[in-house]
């Protein structure tokens, strides 16, 4: 067990388990009021994934967590799911996938993410992402979110400059 303190207080305390034939590693980590960058995180998180040791990175990273809470400036919700992230070299992208539900701790709503897929593909001075999933709201209901074409954006661009993402909703109404 190792621990790392917060940079604003509190500390992570984490195991981990790592297979060097293969790459891959599971484990845990515990937060205590974990701070830093004005960020409270207390409970705990599973972890698993592959590190590429040719590349000395990790290729695949999963956080699952059945109460997580975060709190910040006006902000205090509990966590329950997981992130799932995937880098492909070769190929030159990564695919970040959410399943999670965030309960407002404040009036207990919920809200969700399902399913919710990135995949960004990095080609010289831009890149492409295609964004698919769910989204609930205790407002406003469902949304399902898709892009028809992959999304361009220049690199150093914060924002797509070509195609578009298209929402649909009840009675299949859409916006894109």
């Amino acid at each position: 067990t190792f621990q790392s303190p917060g940079d604003s207080g509190g500390y992570a305390s984490y195991t981990i388990d790592i297979n060097d034939y293969t790459g891959s590693f599971t484990g845990s980590i515990v937060y205590h009021d974990y701070s830093s960058q004005g960020i409270v995180l207390s409970g705990k998180a599973d972890i698993n994934g592959t590190f590429d040791a040719n590349y000395q990175d990790f290729t695949r990273i999963t956080f699952s967590f059945g109460s997580l809470s975060m709190n910040s400036a006006g902000l205090s919700v509990t966590l329950v799911g997981s992130l799932s992230w995937g880098f492909n070299y070769s190929a030159s992208s990564e695919t970040l996938t959410i399943n999670m539900v965030l309960i407002d701790n404040t009036d207990s709503r919920t809200y969700w993410f399902r399913n919710y897929e990135l995949v960004t593909n990095y080609s010289g001075s831009y890149l492409t992402q295609t964004v698919s999933g769910q989204y609930y709201d205790p407002d406003y209901g469902y949304v399902d979110f898709t892009t028809e074409t992959p999304l361009v954006a220049s690199s150093g661009h914060v924002w797509p400059s070509q195609r578009a993402l298209k929402s649909t909703g009840s009675h299949n109404t859409w916006v894109r």
